[in-house]
């Protein structure tokens, strides 16, 4: 059982590093790494002496996979990819109703946390270097996820998770996991330790709120709060300020110091958003060039936004160019680079020689000027029109001057060269997925089927296909219908009567305080986001369940007051 259990803490500690790209295939199923750890655990402790134990939780849980494959097979379009997504969430359900036995002892809880906590604060410590530009994991963070994500430009904390959203939902999870184990060991008077994951919660919750998930934000200081008010219950009235003044200080120190240090985290919170990233263009609209020359044209910048330029790495800004022929097809999209002499600030002007490299075949151009955060996004794509400038190509410069006005006279580019995906929002969405549950009430649509269906029912191209229903609560009666959502309010419900009746004991069980912590934390969210699918919430949700004390009864040790 030892081996077993040190076998769960290696995965807990590698799901903030899950990689997009699958170790290998089975049939049309990929595997990832995390997969590689999952597969052989549930395989072990299924078949060991004390496997899967059919209580209530268990019965709710198998209850509501069972449902979600009959809605996969039920499904009208695409049953595999149902299937992979039923697969995805049932992992989760099956490490959690064996893990709750494997963690019965008090130090198999203690190994399988420390390693959910490491990995988490060993993301977040990337996260934060990277957000504040300290440092640039970008030429190996790809092996994670596809790109970074940007609230209007501006860095949202990514680190390793596939999405923000994804890291938000796994960081509020964990906050709360060490805010909850800081409460107990401040029960039990060592002070020492309980400062020690006090900061450990500090720092997570300050990356929480980095990812400007306001959804995540709200979710875990609810789920802190009710942590909180559940400890001072339990404690002694001596030991009361101190746990409260503990409490107040991981409720109220991270979210102070990221207002401080992001402006942008200070507009998603009160709706006044906008642009942050500006430029105004001055260029010369004609120019003409031989085949293959490298010319230099004058560009005068000015900075018509809050966000400082910076000419240093990581994430530094340079001038380039997208170039397009006469007939607005690409040529060249990733032009070579101008650097900034110097870091312009909001309001500062700059002229620079800008390298441009001629085509080597005849034609007529248009060279679209275009900032770029490297490593970020273009300026173009962040709500700033590129500038432009006709260039006619020949052999001799002669002539390609005699060209180029005679051309350009009368003539616009106004295509930038990549395809972007349209941003649909909730207002949208959610009646979307209503007008689903209507059509199909008892299995829904099909698990993970949203995301397909909704590009289908909007008029136009060019949605993105990854977006879900952005609601835990939508996209369950959607995809699953009503059985569906039943079978997992059951699921959830039975766990959290089986926290509140430890907790109702005389010497209330506190690891039962942090797994309700949990459960709101992820119901919270859920109204805002659907976390059902990434494994590192849903496998951090389990594992931080299976960790609360729901083993045999028999075999918990009962933690009280010290």
């Amino acid at each position: 059982m030892t081996l077993r259990v040190g076998w769960l803490a290696l995965l807990a500690f590698s799901l903030p590093f899950e990689l997009k790209a699958t170790w290998f295939s089975v049939g049309p199923v990929g595997v990832t790494n995390l997969e590689c750890l999952l597969l052989p655990y549930i395989l072990w402790a299924a078949t060991a002496q004390r496997g899967l134990k059919l209580d209530r939780i268990a019965v709710a849980g198998l209850a509501w996979i069972a449902t979600l494959t009959a809605s996969s097979l039920l499904a009208s379009q695409d049953h595999l990819a149902s299937l992979r997504f039923t697969g995805r969430l049932a992992t989760a359900v099956l490490v959690f109703l064996l893990a709750r036995r494997d963690l019965t002892p008090r130090r198999a809880r203690a190994w399988v946390l420390s390693a959910l906590l490491g990995g988490g604060m060993a993301a977040a410590l990337l996260g934060i270097l990277e957000t504040f530009r300290w440092a640039d994991f970008t030429s190996w963070m790809h092996l994670f996820r596809d790109k970074i994500a940007t609230v209007n430009g501006e860095l949202r904390l990514t680190s390793s998770w596939q999405h923000a959203n994804t890291a938000a939902g796994a960081l509020e999870l964990l906050a709360v996991l060490a805010g909850a184990e800081a409460f107990r060991l401040g029960l039990e008077r060592r002070w020492d330790r309980a400062i020690a994951f006090a900061s450990v919660t500090a720092l997570l919750t300050s990356a929480l709120f980095h990812t400007l998930s306001r959804g995540g934000m709200v979710a875990a200081l609810s789920a802190l709060v009710l942590v909180t008010l559940l400890t001072l219950r339990t404690a002694d009235r001596g030991l009361r300020p101190r746990l409260l003044v503990m409490g107040l200080v991981m409720l109220a120190g991270p979210p102070l110091f990221a207002l401080a240090s992001n402006p942008i985290l200070r507009g998603r919170l009160t709706r006044a958003e906008g642009p942050t990233h500006g430029v105004a263009y001055a260029v010369d609209s004609l120019a003409a060039a031989t085949m293959g020359e490298e010319l230099r044209l004058p560009v005068r910048l000015h900075n018509t936004r809050t966000f400082t330029w910076r000419r240093h790495a990581p994430h530094e800004v340079n001038l380039s160019y997208h170039l397009l022929d006469a007939n607005q097809r690409e040529v060249v999209f990733d032009g070579p680079r101008t650097p900034l002499p110097r870091d312009v600030r909001a309001g500062e002007d700059l002229v620079l020689s800008a390298l441009v490299v001629a085509p080597k075949e005849e034609g007529d151009y248009v060279v679209l000027w275009d900032l770029v955060q490297e490593g970020v996004s273009w300026f173009s794509q962040m709500q700033n029109p590129s500038a432009r400038t006709f260039l006619s190509v020949r052999g001799e410069r002669e002539r390609a001057a005699v060209s180029v006005a005679s051309w350009a006279r009368g003539r616009s580019a106004q295509r930038d060269p990549w395809p972007e995906l349209k941003l649909v929002g909730r207002s949208t969405l959610w009646p979307l997925g209503v007008s689903y549950l209507c059509a199909q009430p008892l299995l829904g649509i099909g698990p993970d089927q949203f995301r397909h269906r909704y590009a289908e029912t909007l008029p136009g191209e060019g949605y993105d296909p990854r977006l879900h229903a952005n609601s835990l609560y939508i996209e369950s009666l959607a995809t699953t219908g009503l059985l569906g959502t039943a079978g997992l309010a059951c699921w959830i419900g039975s766990i959290a009567a089986a926290l509140v009746g430890r907790l109702r004991r005389p010497r209330g069980d506190l690891a039962a305080a942090g797994g309700l912590g949990l459960l709101t934390a992820y119901l919270v969210h859920g109204l805002l986001d659907c976390m059902l699918e990434p494994h590192a919430v849903s496998l951090t949700l389990a594992l931080g369940l299976a960790a609360s004390g729901l083993g045999d009864p028999g075999d918990v040790r009962t933690e009280g007051r010290a």
